[in-house]
């Protein structure tokens, strides 16, 4: 690691841009994931401690209640990418329960940005602006794809004439691909929060769902309404 710093300020400090920016991608990478790894174990320790206090015999009930809602809002939002309290949990779970594997808690964790409580109910919430960067991420995933095939049939046609000019392109080419991704995915989440879970809320919060209890499938609809199942 302390090598790859010391041949980037080298190269950097020397005006060798080409290769400050070919070992400074790796070392970015490197040093995000040490980050990530430290604040990940900071967590867990967290965790454990309080863990370890549940073991304590005179701690008071309480006490203990507020370390499992600690817990517990941790780990819900590892999974869900909410943070959230006891009721908004327990809606998560009963929502969940209803699509019968439909939905899963991967797609509401793609959404997790969205998804408000309001009257008591779960709702998936955007305003203008969230509409307006839909499009915007949607055009921008396109030109940015077109971008990167323009990088490549450059580094193709110029391969060898300009070596630092390819590989620079080379280099950007994939960046280019990885932002484009990117922004099609965040696209991608909002389309399945307004098409997909939205409606799927509006049915379940309505009572149009199907519950399964007991291993028999009891109907939460009104006797006037028909018996659906949602549909993700």
């Amino acid at each position: 690691m302390m090598d790859m710093i010391e041949g980037f300020v080298r190269n950097l400090s020397e005006g060798n841009l080409l290769v400050a920016v070919i070992v400074g991608i790796p070392l970015t990478v490197a040093l995000f994931r040490l980050l990530y790894s430290l604040i990940t174990e900071i967590k867990e320790r967290k965790n454990n401690d309080l863990k370890g206090a549940l073991e304590i015999n005179g701690l008071s009930e309480d006490v203990r209640f507020v370390i499992h809602e600690s817990l517990n809002r941790t780990y819900f939002y590892r999974a869900t990418g909410i943070t959230s309290d006891h009721y908004i949990r327990s809606k998560i779970r009963q929502f969940l329960e209803t699509t019968k594997g439909e939905i899963t808690l991967f797609g509401i964790k793609r959404v997790s940005e969205y998804i408000q409580i309001e009257d008591e109910k779960l709702v998936i919430k955007y305003d203008r602006f969230d509409v307006f960067n839909y499009y915007w991420q949607m055009i921008f995933s396109v030109v940015l794809a077109i971008t990167c095939l323009i990088a490549i049939a450059l580094v193709i046609a110029a391969w060898g004439l300009d070596k630092e000019g390819t590989i620079l392109l080379a280099i950007e080419a994939p960046c280019l691909l990885i932002l484009g991704l990117h922004s099609l995915w965040k696209a991608s989440n909002f389309y399945i929060a307004r098409k997909i879970i939205k409606p799927a809320f509006e049915r379940f919060e309505s009572g149009e769902a199907i519950r399964v209890i007991g291993g028999a499938e009891e109907s939460q609809t009104d006797s006037n309404k028909p018996n659906m199942k949602i549909v993700g």
